[in-house]
């Protein structure tokens, strides 16, 4: 598995789950949950990305390229078991994911995976 792919399902999930954790501690103002509902958070979401996450990535990438919405669709079919919350969380998720993972990858010469032989030049 690709150095970006690994990086993208360890950092993917923590963004979405500290503002997700941040929005339900703000809408209870009990503040001082914040470091448990964090931690909870992006346990859950680590474990999602690693159970579902991996097998669908490999799964959807047998068939198809791995693109922005074959991503973010994968997040929101994840988020799904989770409901609305977990929904928005995975979407996020997978976008990030993308970004990290996929476009990066395409990003230009400097940032590809795949390596190139360059022509001799004429003397």
């Amino acid at each position: 598995m690709d150095k970006r792919v690994i990086t993208g399902f360890l950092i993917s999930p923590l963004l979405p789950s500290a503002v997700a954790a941040v929005v339900l501690s703000g809408s209870t103002s009990n503040w001082s949950a914040l470091p448990a509902q964090l931690a909870l958070m992006i346990g859950i979401a680590e474990l999602a990305a690693l159970l579902f996450g991996v097998p669908i990535y490999f799964l959807v990438k047998r068939f198809r390229p791995i693109g922005m919405v074959e991503c973010v669709g994968s997040g929101v079919v994840i988020g799904l078991l989770a409901g609305l919350v977990g929904v928005l969380v995975g979407a996020v998720s997978g976008l990030i994911f993308w970004l990290i993972a996929v476009k990066s990858a395409s990003a230009g010469p400097n940032h590809s995976s795949k390596r190139t032989r360059e022509k001799p030049r004429a003397a």
